[in-house]
């Protein structure tokens, strides 16, 4: 009497290296498949069709989706931490374009207000290329970062475009207006705005 059938059977890959959402660590996966086998006296002997297919934690033992393997949480926090950074660089020098002053002084003062923000650098040159090409519709980039911000951080941005704006020792309505307007894009009312920027005195920069 021949025996005959089809079973799945569980193929293992190699190890390797993968970001694990369980253990929220770099872990060792490996993946693996199901396959159908033809079976002579219940022997897997010839591979048919696929069943499914997985990558397994070789720590946590957790399965998951093969996409998994292209999962880093760290580089979709850089990525948005650089996004961030753009956006910062494109509402400051909005602001600073606003103040009309171009001297050396004033151009390092903004390289050194766009560092204190998240670490990032620029140079003067950079910073004298972007005063040419301002924007005056800063809604995109407001309300982008508006998400990655902390109350805090939302305080800073208030701080450094006044600083910017009001390099040339004055605060005008339509400076104000724009200030205003870049408050409530971060999502601050106006209380909290008149807060933060009570202290502060317009014209603070070397000339």
């Amino acid at each position: 009497m021949i025996i005959f059938g089809t079973r799945g059977v569980t193929l293992s890959g190699k190890p390797a290296p993968f970001y694990c959402p369980q253990c929220d660590g770099d872990r060792q996966y490996k993946r693996k498949t199901i396959r159908r086998f033809f079976t002579l006296y219940f022997i897997p002997l010839i591979p048919l069709d696929k069943l499914e297919e997985y990558i397994q934690c070789q720590t946590c033992r957790s399965n998951f989706r093969t996409e998994v393997i292209h999962y880093d949480p760290r580089a979709e926090r850089e990525a948005a931490r650089e996004e961030s950074r753009r956006d910062f660089r494109t509402i400051l020098v909005h602001f600073a374009a606003l103040s009309g002053r171009r001297d050396v002084a004033f151009l390092q003062t903004i390289c050194d207000l766009y560092s204190q923000f998240d670490g990032g650098e620029i140079n003067t040159a950079m910073v004298s290329q972007d005063l040419e090409l301002t924007r005056k519709d800063l809604a995109l980039e407001t309300g982008r970062i508006r998400q990655q911000l902390s109350d805090q951080g939302r305080e800073s941005i208030i701080r450094a475009a006044y600083t910017a704006a009001t390099a040339d020792g004055e605060i005008t309505e339509a400076k104000e207006a724009e200030l205003t307007a870049l408050a409530q894009g971060l999502g601050m009312t106006e209380a909290h705005y008149r807060g933060v920027t009570a202290g502060l005195t317009p014209g603070l920069l070397p000339a």
